[in-house]
């Protein structure tokens, strides 16, 4: 245990500097896969606000001393997902901030937030959803709920929940509207290079935001200079639209471990400008120091020397897609 929590204290140094900062996600196999985000430019449109033109810019409530605030919320006809942030001080030691039933034994203390209740239009969604920490921002949850009834186009989202050691309840009131313009794609492209292949699952744009969704399979390639004490970093994938524009990556996970052979990615990036006939998908490795864990090229601005792979490049055309 001392073990760990020094590894832990040392990956939270490697990334004091970073934009976005996470704690330890897991411990698998006695490995601490690190935990955290490389530095990348924050897009406001992602953390001011959220998809479908849902306003809960600056939404946030406070009680006793601890503040929930909603963001990243996400419409698109097939779920509706959001995070809650949480702000304040003299929580519990402890990576996680969720409570659910049967964990009360074990967690004590003030600030762990407890499953939200749901409404839309006034009525109770009941037992729906994942719930959970989101170790992609610090102190934070998810909620995530399939579609499983015909939801309208623009409705009113009430979000309620509780918080241990606070007696007021947090509540929300959070206009939705869906972005006639966004577009859902489901391409299935497929791209192999060596041994390493990933499948375009999903991608989903509107005015606020992009959602790109892959699966892949493999041992990641690598250039003669990802050898010996170097390694290459899992695949990650840049978003380029058809104007040569980069879309801004919410948050680019980093974990002080060899790249597993199997992920699943659920990203956002800041959203497309115009409309665009197509975009392309550029893959992409970062040159690890498996020594020290560190990446090489990496500063406060950037998250390091990228290594693209055009063989995996892939282009999907929308100029034919029904909006």
């Amino acid at each position: 245990m001392n073990k760990i929590k020094k590894d832990i204290s040392s990956i939270a140094q490697l990334l004091k500097k970073s934009a976005l900062t996470l704690t330890a996600a897991a411990v698998l196999g006695g490995v601490i896969p690190g935990a955290g985000t490389l530095p990348v430019a924050k897009a406001a449109a992602l953390n001011d606000g959220a998809a479908g033109n849902a306003a809960v810019t600056h939404l946030s409530v406070t009680h006793d001393g601890v503040t929930l605030r909603v963001s990243n919320l996400i419409y698109d006809r097939t779920r509706l997902f959001f995070v809650i942030e949480r702000q304040g001080t003299n929580f519990p030691d402890d990576e996680s901030v969720v409570i659910t039933e049967g964990m009360e034994k074990n967690k004590k203390g003030k600030g762990y937030i407890k499953k939200p209740t749901l409404s839309i239009d006034g009525q109770e969604l009941n037992g729906w959803g994942s719930f959970g920490d989101y170790p992609k921002i610090k102190n934070s949850c998810f909620y995530e709920l399939g579609k499983k009834a015909e939801w309208p186009d623009q409705f009113e989202l009430t979000l309620r929940t509780e918080v241990t050691g606070v007696d007021d309840a947090f509540e929300f009131k959070i206009p939705v509207k869906i972005d006639n313009k966004s577009i859902l794609v489901k391409p299935n492209a497929v791209k192999k290079h060596k041994q390493f292949s990933y499948t375009v699952k999903e991608l989903y744009m509107s005015s606020s935001t992009t959602r790109l969704v892959i699966d892949s399979t493999g041992k990641v390639p690598a250039t003669s200079k990802q050898t010996g004490k170097y390694i290459a970093s899992m695949m990650y994938y840049d978003i380029v639209d058809d104007q040569g524009h980069l879309l801004q990556q919410q948050n680019l996970p980093y974990f002080n471990s060899q790249p597993k052979v199997n992920y699943h990615i659920d990203e956002l990036y800041s959203p497309v400008k115009g409309t665009p006939k197509k975009i392309t998908i550029k893959p992409f490795t970062l040159t690890v120091n498996k020594k020290k864990w560190s990446v090489v090229g990496q500063t406060e601005r950037s998250v390091g020397t990228k290594t693209y792979w055009r063989e995996l490049e892939v282009t999907i055309p929308l100029d034919k897609i029904k909006k």
